[in-house]
């Protein structure tokens, strides 16, 4: 309703409470503002670095995103459970890699580790990180994998580049966007089974439970820090350049 209040003062008009496709004219406002990356909301470093964490940080996010976002708190779950996934199957590879000997060479005669994925994580080069950098830093290349992941699925199911677009088309792309999530989805509840069951296979619970650990730690850590690191970009761009700001946003700070 400040939203509304303010943007109504600055338009000399009344806006439209018409909802088309679920947002009125002023909660469509809100909404480009966000897609469009702005930032600077209270000219606060620290009440601007949270709205954005609480808006951005994959797991934060899932429980305190402004209810406007173009990412709906039923999407952000949709992902976690996609990351999850991924991680779970990031999590198995780090087991198999810590039950492979350290001096494996992958044999194809050998039907035993054939079945396994020894071969697999010794053809992408995981053994010799291992050997190199031991479980934290094998952990640590799968969090950033995950997170770099996380952002794309973001991407996708905020739409941000549609929500300038007439509502009609718009709300065809966000279509688009859930449909496209949804076929990922489908792939990580593939994933999901079959690493249940190789786990429950080859007896990998344990090891891949400790990497499943460490990787989330690490992942969670990461995505503050890589948040914090965007954040600090377009915070100082934006707070550099105000005029471009006003061009830009339907709102700014500067906005009484």
């Amino acid at each position: 309703e400040t939203y509304r209040t303010v943007l109504e003062w600055k338009l000399d008009r009344k806006l439209s409470t018409v909802r088309q496709f679920g947002f009125d004219e002023a909660e469509l406002a809100l909404r480009q503002d966000m897609a469009a990356m702005k930032v600077v909301w209270y000219n606060s470093f620290v009440k601007d670095w949270w709205c954005f964490m609480r808006n951005t940080h994959p797991v934060l996010a899932t429980c305190l995103s402004h209810r406007l976002h173009m990412v709906s708190k039923r999407k952000r779950f949709f992902v976690y459970y996609m990351l999850v996934a991924l991680h779970m199957t990031f999590s198995v590879l780090s087991a198999e890699v810590q039950t492979c000997l350290a001096d494996f060479a992958c044999d194809v005669s050998d039907t035993t580790n054939v079945q396994r994925w020894c071969c697999t994580v010794d053809a992408f080069g995981l053994l010799a990180l291992y050997r190199h950098t031991g479980v934290w830093g094998l952990s640590g290349v799968f969090a950033i994998s995950t997170i770099l992941f996380g952002q794309i699925w973001f991407v996708i199911a905020a739409c941000g580049c549609c929500q300038h677009k007439p509502p009609k088309q718009r709300h065809r792309w966000e279509l688009c966007a859930v449909i496209t999530l949804s076929a990922f989805g489908l792939l990580a509840f593939v994933l999901m089974v079959y690493d249940a069951y190789y786990i429950a296979k080859f007896d990998l619970l344990p090891q891949t439970a400790r990497s499943f650990a460490i990787m989330k730690a690490i992942s969670f850590l990461g995505a503050f820090l890589f948040q914090s690191g965007i954040f600090l970009y377009i915070w100082s761009a934006q707070t550099r350049d105000a005029s471009q700001c006003a061009d830009k946003f339907h709102l700014t700070y500067d906005d009484p």
